[in-house]
């Protein structure tokens, strides 16, 4: 295994963005389809589905917090993905509702801390040397979009039994790619500061809020575009291309989210963001035809890139580094955890009363929250207190 100084921070940060998703895009597209095949009922397939949030709403902000005190964050992070491995592995055995039970709940406790804990890392290590965090990024975004396309051929010739362990293989680069990230600086018990100081920045707070709504509207969205693509005459083609056109439209975005908020702000670059989405769940509820979909799902792939990228950097340098991975799993607990599950529910509520053109009417009007929340927090000079000091630069 080469040290870490036969590599540059970028590449760090850019190889473990790109092991990982590959690694995912092996099964996260396709594993509700599989459950399916093998006799698994919607509803049986919703509450699977449900361990995912409700790990990263509950456990992964405690494990995250846990790397902040000790200084162990590289460490969690690896029996985190160790985890996600052997769930993978006994993934392949069981066909039965009852035997998966166990098993999605310790992939969910294992895949859950990966995404905070691995951007807080690599976030700092942005900082630390004046590298463009959106440039590592785009590569998990480019791994994800190349092997769900390619893979899902695959497993349409094959079926999907190897799935579960093609993806666990994949991990062992993951594990290499993740002990190469530099865990940064520990700060003393004595020099920390107290968690509710965090809590008084009004600017992060309000920041946490706004990607909260936002979270509940693309987890509403992604959870019922295929069914949306459907009633409008689409196939499964049309959904398998939306979702590799919105990956790819996610790596010019992210290449250039950093650029976009030095010159326009922060704050200013992400109301721009939710608007490019707001445009986009319009587009969606009006749309009379399926193909419509492709350039709405342009503009939504380059809005969700700007978005990512921004959100985890604004709240970065927004927060101390000894809490830094504690809020971006707070983040995550909502954006990717609570939020999802609301929106779920509330959507699964509004089609069976309304059709699903009631989904994206839904979607406009929590983004159009977030808008509000954050535009009115600006106007009223929240961001031009001081953020969080950063760490010392260390080699």
């Amino acid at each position: 295994m080469p040290t870490k100084r036969n590599f540059s921070p970028s590449a760090r940060g850019s190889l473990f963005y790109f092991t990982y998703w590959s690694a995912v895009a092996v099964y996260i597209p396709f594993i509700n389809v599989h459950f399916a095949q093998f006799g698994l009922s919607g509803s049986q397939i919703g509450l699977l589905n449900a361990f995912m949030p409700l790990v990263t709403l509950t456990i992964a902000p405690a494990l995250a917090a846990l790397g902040d005190r000790t200084g162990k964050r590289v460490g969690i992070l690896t029996l985190s993905l160790l985890g996600m491995a052997l769930a993978l592995l006994l993934l392949t055995l069981p066909r039965s509702f009852v035997g998966l039970i166990p098993l999605l709940a310790l992939l969910a406790l294992g895949r859950s801390p990966v995404g905070p804990i691995s951007d807080s890392l690599i976030a700092r290590m942005a900082v630390r040397h004046r590298i463009d965090f959106g440039a590592m990024r785009l590569w998990g975004s480019l791994g994800f979009a190349l092997i769900a396309l390619g893979i899902g051929a695959l497993w349409q010739r094959i079926g999907y039994d190897w799935m579960f362990l093609l993806s666990a293989i994949l991990l062992i680069p993951v594990l290499l790619a993740a002990n190469q990230l530099q865990e940064g600086p520990v700060i003393e018990r004595s020099a920390r500061r107290p968690f509710r100081d965090v809590t008084h920045d009004r600017g992060l707070m309000v920041i946490l809020g706004a990607t909260f709504l936002v979270g509940g509207t693309l987890g509403m969205d992604g959870a019922f575009q295929g069914i949306y693509v459907n009633y409008l005459g689409g196939g499964g083609f049309l959904v398998g291309a939306l979702f590799g056109i919105s990956a790819f439209s996610e790596l010019p975005a992210m290449r250039f989210a950093t650029a976009l908020a030095r010159r326009l702000g922060a704050p200013a670059t992400l109301l721009l963001t939710y608007s490019l989405l707001a445009l986009n769940y319009l587009g969606f509820a009006l749309a009379p035809t399926p193909l419509l979909l492709i350039p709405l799902t342009i503009l939504k792939g380059v809005g969700f890139g700007i978005y990512f990228v921004n959100t985890v950097r604004l709240i970065d340098e927004r927060t101390p580094p000894e809490w830094a991975s504690t809020i971006q799993a707070v983040m995550n607990a909502g954006a990717a955890g609570l939020a999802p599950l609301v929106g779920s529910l509330l959507g699964g509520v509004l089609i069976d009363l309304f059709g699903p053109r009631a989904i994206y009417i839904a979607c406009l009007v929590g983004v159009a929250l977030a808008i509000f929340t954050l535009g009115s927090a600006t106007a009223r000079g929240v961001f031009r207190s001081p953020a969080a000091p950063q760490p010392r630069e260390m080699s």
